[in-house]
């Protein structure tokens, strides 16, 4: 399977072509140690496109994995895809045995539109429910060594707002408005308020190898991120701030991933039909049916990247896969 072939479809464009574009590497250049790229599938070519600059000093020396789920499809269940995204950042950890922060952004979908006191606390709920989420998946993993950078907790919520306050100096509201869409292939709707603006601040904070010292309690951090060709902007953006902040080796990096796919293949999971989009909680007829339709190179790309600690055995056809998905909703307290 060549993951390269989901980008052309979903981008218009080649991962190469992106690469020259936006001064990336591609798997080969992105010098990951074969030792871990041939042991864990999330570390190889059926998983990672490329980086954003050459890792070996990463890998080297010591160096914190850093990612999040994208949560604004879940206000009232656990999407598959950030269960996936979860899963991966604390596997990708245990393989390099590096620490893990994986960000839980609530406090930005609170704050991205006006909204009544029961909606958020129904965000607040969903929170607790990946944090517990979180928890599950270390011990299942076998990986204690994970941080749950929850954005709502309100010794992180000042530590956010401190520096995006101070990004926002430096940052402008057409940077902020094209943070996302610079991988769009017919372009989205530009968001002009001001929340748009003081969400991207927020997000960019977290690539800041000095805010996750505050909030980690560690020193002289070195941010590995492992997150999807999505992220790209933010990631460089993150690291241009960080060297202007007198951060000169210290990231952040990108282990840049393929998207999750949606189960039809045509785009990533989040652009996904959101009427068939499963969550942990899913019927299970809906799992089943969706796993059945799935194109050859989504089944193979999902039977290869899920962690054997997880599936306890080779995944080997749609049935399986469909089993093993409706075994997640037990890491979750409803």
């Amino acid at each position: 399977m060549a993951i390269d072939s989901f980008v052309g479809e979903w981008y218009k464009k080649s991962f190469g072509e992106i690469c020259q574009t936006f001064v990336l590497k591609d798997f080969q250049s992105a010098k990951i140690p074969n030792k871990y790229s041939t042991k864990c599938p999330l570390l190889s070519e059926s998983r990672v496109l490329g980086a954003t600059e050459d890792l070996e000093s990463y890998f080297e020396n010591d160096s914190i994995i850093c990612g999040g789920p994208c949560i604004d499809d879940s206000h009232y269940d656990i999407s598959l895809e950030s269960a996936f995204e979860i899963a991966s950042l604390i596997k990708v950890g245990k393989v390099l045995k590096k620490k893990v922060i994986i960000h839980l952004g609530i406090q930005e979908e609170i704050l991205r539109e006006e909204q009544s006191e029961e909606s958020i606390k129904k965000w607040i709920a969903i929170g607790d429910r990946y944090e517990k989420f979180i928890e599950q998946m270390k011990k299942a993993i076998g990986h204690e060594n994970v941080f749950c950078c929850r954005s709502d907790r309100k010794e992180i919520n000042e530590k956010i707002i401190e520096y995006a306050s101070e990004l926002q100096k430096i940052f402008s509201y057409e940077d902020a408005r094209t943070l996302y869409q610079h991988l769009s292939a017919n372009g989205k709707p530009i968001q002009k308020d001001s929340f748009n603006f003081n969400i991207h601040t927020r997000f960019l904070a977290l690539y800041l190898p000095d805010f996750i010292e505050k909030v980690a309690g560690v020193k002289d951090a070195k941010l590995l991120v492992y997150e999807d060709l999505q992220q790209v902007m933010a990631v460089k953006k993150g690291n241009a701030f960080a060297v202007l902040r007198n951060k000169f080796n210290n990231g952040p990096a990108q282990i840049i991933t393929l998207p999750y796919p949606g189960f039809d293949g045509k785009s990533r999971m989040h652009r996904f039909d959101r009427a068939r989009r499963p969550y942990l909680h899913s019927e299970k007829e809906l799992i089943a049916s969706l796993c059945k339709e799935m194109p050859k190179d989504v089944l193979e790309f999902n039977l290869k990247n899920w962690p054997e600690e997880l599936t306890k055995a080779e995944l080997k056809n749609a049935d399986q896969l469909a089993e093993f998905f409706l075994t997640l909703k037990g890491f979750d307290s409803k």
